[in-house]
């Protein structure tokens, strides 16, 4: 499995479509095999989705995003998590340990909050810690 992560330096980027640095993480059984950062060749959506799906991403964690990007992520069948906020590999960690959704934010002092997701479907079934 292949996940992609835009990235503003060690933080999830705030926009997917701004976003020009992707941390490209491959998985094997819940294990971190690789991780490694590249930049996409392309701001233009179409391409940077079509640079992903030739990766044979799996799985994509972002910030906020357009409904059409989203909807031609969807199309790829590309997992996205989206309106996500905070350190990458923290939410990397939430992710393998099955404990991240759509809509968290990550503060660096460790506090967590889920708000609603704004075109997902309601809110985060765990409580703000």
């Amino acid at each position: 499995m292949k996940i992609a992560i835009p990235i503003f330096e060690n933080r999830i980027s705030p926009r997917f479509d701004c976003a020009y640095r992707f941390m490209i993480v491959h998985i094997d059984n819940g294990e971190i095999k690789e991780k490694d950062t590249m930049v996409l060749s392309s701001i233009n959506p179409i391409q940077r989705i079509n640079e992903l799906a030739n990766m044979s991403v799996d799985t994509i964690i972002c910030g906020a995003i357009n409904k059409f990007t989203f909807r031609m992520i969807k199309g790829k069948n590309i997992n996205i998590i989206p309106w996500i906020t905070g350190d990458a590999n923290e939410v990397l960690d939430l992710y393998l340990r099955g404990e991240l959704e759509p809509g968290m934010t990550f503060f660096p002092d460790g506090r967590r909050i889920c708000r609603r997701v704004r075109f997902g479907r309601g809110k985060c079934k765990k409580e703000p810690h």
